[in-house]
């Protein structure tokens, strides 16, 4: 009996590892860029540059002698930064809601305030919501976030995919990428190619990337394009979504989906202080069901 429970055990092990390695490889999105004087542009050296993503701390790392700072590795998703610089005279910094989409780099460069006189040993964290260049160096990706799926009258993936240029919705519901055969046509779900049905529910995806053209090297092994949905992660905080559509009251074909999310972080307390948590794990699940009496 023991080794039966402790084999269930390495196996439950060995699939969330693999869960986890497949997440990694779906982003290898970066957040990269440059810490200086906000007067004068000087870099800044020595400064700390905090990241973390829905609560979570993700790392940090100090600015080099020209300034320069880098996360590698990140999974898609928005992000927060806090740059801190308080020995040099410097009030802290925090940049809320920085993209990261799958296979890019986000140039980010943080502009840090000198303290005012007689301000020394007073905290001030200037806040700032980050918003997106005009111009970007790849344009050849389209993304959409969370933000934009929810208000999104269609549930379709590919009506979706379809808003970006380049791409047609054909009459059978598949998409062409530029003229060619929708069966040239990639699909992948957290990094894994998947073959057949893809639909996941909405509130369960956090961004929906449609790739043209500079094709990640973790995928591949098609002519048309890619759709690579990625889906949410655990947070700190508790998110929960109940959604229910039906037709069955104003029509004879009962169109009807339920759908469910909820996300949450399993943690333990700080036995000095009860209201300091620690995030060890979190989890999420998402699930829908659909019926139609008449398509």
């Amino acid at each position: 009996m023991k080794r039966k429970i402790t084999h269930y055990l390495l196996a439950t092990i060995a699939f969330i590892a693999f869960l986890a390695q497949a997440n990694a490889q779906s982003g290898a999105g970066e957040i990269r860029g440059k810490v200086i004087d906000g007067s004068n542009s000087d870099p800044i050296y020595g400064a700390y540059v905090h990241l973390s993503k829905s609560g979570i701390k993700v790392e940090t790392v100090l600015s080099d002698f020209d300034g320069n700072y880098y996360f590698k590795g990140l999974d898609p998703g928005d992000y927060d930064i806090i740059a801190t610089a308080k020995i040099l005279g410097y009030d802290s910094l925090k940049l809320s809601g920085i993209q990261v989409n799958s296979g890019q780099t986000q140039i980010v460069s943080l502009k840090m305030g000198k303290k005012g006189s007689g301000s020394t040993k007073t905290d001030v964290v200037v806040v700032k919501t980050y918003k997106d260049p005009l111009l970007k160096p790849d344009e050849s990706t389209r993304t959409f976030n969370n933000a934009a799926l929810t208000k999104m009258a269609d549930r379709s993936i590919n009506n979706i995919v379809g808003l970006t240029g380049g791409v047609k919705v054909t009459t059978n519901g598949g998409i062409s990428f530029r003229g060619s055969r929708t069966d040239a046509t990639a699909y992948y779900v957290d990094g894994v190619r998947v073959i057949g049905s893809f639909q996941t529910p909405q509130a369960a995806q956090d961004q929906i990337s449609v790739i043209q053209g500079g094709v990640p090297a973790m995928l591949g092994d098609f002519t048309g394009g890619a759709v690579n949905i990625t889906t949410r992660g655990p947070s700190r905080n508790w998110v929960r979504s109940l959604e229910v559509i039906s037709s069955s009251l104003t029509d004879p074909y009962h169109y009807n989906q339920f759908e469910g999310f909820v996300s949450g972080p399993l943690a333990i307390k700080d036995k000095g202080n009860r209201k300091k948590e620690r995030v060890l794990v979190g989890f999420m699940l998402a699930g829908n069901v659909r019926y139609m009496k008449d398509r």
